[in-house]
């Protein structure tokens, strides 16, 4: 089970917060890094074509690129 709290649909993780689309668009405020993504995909077979791993990557890439320094 994910432990992560909803309010008003975001997700309610701990310091970051957001909210994923039906079709796995995703809205990301990282609060850590200062900085909020939008991953914008159409996608119903998303998750059988590793659509996990390229979000992680796509945020992965953002921390790396635009965190406060």
């Amino acid at each position: 089970a994910l432990n992560v709290g909803f309010g008003l649909g975001f997700a309610l993780p701990g310091e970051d917060y957001g909210h994923g689309g039906a079709y796995h668009t995703d809205l990301w405020f990282n609060t850590r890094h200062g900085f909020a993504t939008i991953f914008l995909v159409q996608h119903e077979e998303y998750l059988r074509a590793d659509g996990d791993d390229l979000l992680t990557a796509f945020k992965h890439a953002a921390v790396v690129a635009y965190s406060r320094r």
